[in-house]
C-alpha cells in the first residue's frame, strides 16, 4: 500500500497553520519590544526563561485571539484565508493550541516571579478585552 500524499500535504497545513495563527511578525515585533525593555530594567540571569515565557504566552494570546475572532474573519476578505477561517485548523485545534502555549508560558512565568506572570497575564486580558472585543 503506497502512503498517502495527502496525508503529509494536511500535516504541512496544519503545521503551517499552527505557525500562522501565533502571528509571527507582530510576535517579533514585541519580542524585540520585550529584549529592549528587559536591557533598559537592566537584565538578569533569567533572559532565557523569561524570554520564552514570554515568546509562549505572546504566541498563546494571538493563537486565542483567531480563535476569538473566527467568525468575523470569515466574513472578512482580508481575513478569510487566515488557518481558522479557511479550515486548515480547527477552532478546537486552535484553541487547544493556544491555550497551552499560554498556560505553558505562564507557568515558566511564575517560575521567574508571580509579579512576571502577573505583567503576561495583563497582556492576555488587555489583548482579549482592549484589541479583540
Amino acid at each position: 500500500m503506497k502512503p498517502s500524499l495527502n496525508a503529509g500535504s494536511s500535516r504541512l497545513k496544519s503545521w503551517s497553520g499552527s505557525l500562522e495563527v501565533i502571528k509571527p511578525k507582530q510576535t517579533l515585533l514585541l519580542m524585540i519590544t520585550f529584549l529592549v525593555s528587559f536591557a533598559v530594567a537592566g537584565g538578569s540571569e533569567s533572559l532565557p526563561l523569561c524570554f520564552f515565557a514570554t515568546f509562549l504566552t505572546i504566541s498563546g494570546t494571538t493563537a486565542l485571539n483567531m480563535w476569538i475572532d473566527r467568525d468575523i474573519d470569515a466574513l472578512m476578505m482580508r481575513t478569510r484565508k487566515r488557518p481558522v477561517p479557511s479550515g486548515e485548523l480547527s477552532p478546537v485545534a486552535c484553541a487547544i493550541y493556544g491555550s497551552l502555549l499560554f498556560i505553558s508560558g505562564f507557568f515558566l512565568a511564575l517560575y521567574v516571579s508571580v509579579e512576571f506572570a502577573f505583567v503576561l497575564f495583563l497582556g492576555l486580558i488587555f489583548d482579549i478585552l482592549v484589541y479583540t472585543v
